[in-house]
């Protein structure tokens, strides 16, 4: 379990990070809508559909505004609370990694401000292209960090330096482009997809515009929230094989397995399971073995590349090992150093217990996420059925359930990113780094002034943005 000395600093750096989050998901849906909307009027030439462009283009640009101050308050407890994870991470902060992403941010901010303020100057044609660039860049801005969290949960290619003991990867573009980065970026493009368009259903149902209006804005939101849902399926199926492969604690944690099995079941609840289905999702085998997590603390089970897995105390040997031989000699690279110097993390644990996250919250985020989803797609199905049958809109339960879309989009991707981020534990870098280790030692009354001036921060910027949406969705 997280000590109060480290919960604490997780908790400030949360709460700007779901902000962020919250206002890029949103900002990446609306700007698809925006930019559907946008080349519907260059076409057709429809005043309605001209009115559908003008609104969503005043949603992305509150919406962007929001992403843009919480980055300015998450800057915060990411520089004073993490410094010795940067310290140790030096090639996170290096140029190879830095330029790509100040590149990807400037070119957005500067689409933004042509769309903006520059549509008298272009062609219409030139400026739906820039629309349609803008919607491109809002996503692209998000894949470094992307990478980088994924990089940390499989740090492929990555080991302690031998000159000063920081955490090094064999070259840059092994982060920016891993094949779980990929993925994981994908999967947050499609689920925001999902949440863009849930909001503006939302926004059609609230808004008291006329219904020819409301329905054709509801025509790109149920048209994203599917083609999402389906595309977010299965692209989650994908990253779901590839934990399995390269994290198998967290997939062990997720199932709460204490002994891996072939044919292992997908427990729902108790003694409510479905056959086999567990190996499917981890090994697209139906007679794949899943290791438990008593397999994977004593080795007991062959790696993703078909080799004998280490136990916990083996890595821990060979850390210890690499160790004393740097002190021995820290100006030879031993082979015992190099055995070693993938599994520095494990000096900073004491027993195997410390490695094993806790299981139940993952347990029951890991089913809420799969459960909500499907009344996802069964609430955006009976959106469809209500905008083909006018007489079903003016049924409650039609505006509750396009209400509870986007709720339901938020909460299962939040659930994902727990499960991604919580089923790390102990890590801040898998087997490298661990997070007692990445964060900062503070007094706490700077905690505390931290706090209050952080999420004071978070909480004026949400007033204010949410009163401009507002004023948006329900003009006065």
């Amino acid at each position: 379990m997280f000590e109060p000395s480290l919960l604490l600093p997780q908790a400030i750096t949360a709460i700007p990070a779901f902000l962020l989050w919250l206002s890029m998901a949103l900002s990446i849906g609306i700007s698809l809508a925006y930019a559907c909307a946008h080349t519907i009027t260059f076409l057709t030439q429809d005043i309605k559909w001209q009115t559908i462009t003008a609104w969503t283009r005043s949603l992305l640009k509150w919406l962007l505004m929001g992403a843009l101050g919480s980055l300015c308050l998450l800057a915060i407890p990411l520089a004073v609370n993490w410094l010795p994870f940067w310290k140790i991470t030096p090639i996170l902060s290096s140029l190879s990694i830095l330029i790509p992403e100040i590149i990807l941010v400037l070119t957005t901010i500067l689409l933004a401000i042509r769309v903006w303020k520059g549509e008298k100057r272009m062609t219409p044609r030139a400026h739906l292209t820039t629309v349609w660039l803008l919607s491109l860049f809002v996503g692209l801005s998000l894949w470094i960090p992307v990478a980088v969290m994924a990089w940390m949960e499989y740090p492929q290619e990555s080991w302690i330096s031998f000159q000063d003991l920081s955490i090094v990867a064999s070259h840059p573009w092994n982060i920016v482009f891993s094949a779980l980065g990929i993925l994981k970026f994908c999967l947050l493009i499609t689920s925001s997809w999902v949440i863009g368009g849930g909001f503006l259903l939302i926004a059609c149902l609230r808004n008291p515009c006329e219904k020819e209006l409301a329905k054709r804005s509801a025509i790109i939101a149920i048209s994203m929230v599917l083609i999402g849902g389906v595309l977010t399926l299965c692209i989650g199926d994908s990253t779901g094989y590839s934990i399995a492969g390269n994290q198998p604690m967290k997939m062990a944690a997720i199932q709460q397995l204490e002994k891996g099995q072939r044919k292992a079941p997908l427990v729902i609840a108790g003694p409510i399971q479905i056959p086999e289905l567990l190996s499917r999702l981890a090994t697209h085998s139906n007679n794949g073995f899943v290791p438990g997590m008593s397999d994977i603390i004593n080795g007991e089970y062959t790696t993703a590349n078909d080799t004998p897995a280490h136990s916990f105390y083996q890595k821990r040997t060979k850390a210890s090992q690499a160790f004393y031989a740097r002190r021995k000699d820290s100006t030879h690279i031993s082979a015992t150093w190099d055995m070693g110097k993938r599994y520095w993390g494990y000096l900073y644990l004491s027993c195997p217990e410390e490695g094993i996250p806790n299981t139940f919250p993952l347990f029951v985020a890991f089913r809420l996420m799969v459960g909500g989803g499907f009344l996802l797609l069964l609430f955006a199905t009976i959106q469809i059925a209500g905008w083909i049958r006018t007489e079903i809109q003016e049924r409650i339960w039609f505006k509750y359930a396009g209400t509870a879309i986007m709720p339901l989009a938020l909460f299962c991707s939040l659930c994902g990113w727990y499960i991604s981020l919580y089923g790390m534990h102990p890590w801040a870098i898998t087997e490298l780094l661990a997070v007692s280790s990445a964060i900062s030692s503070l007094p706490l009354w700077v905690l505390g002034v931290e706090f209050l001036l952080v999420v004071g921060g978070c909480i004026l910027w949400t007033i204010f943005i949410g009163k401009q949406l507002k004023s948006i969705i329900v003009p006065s």
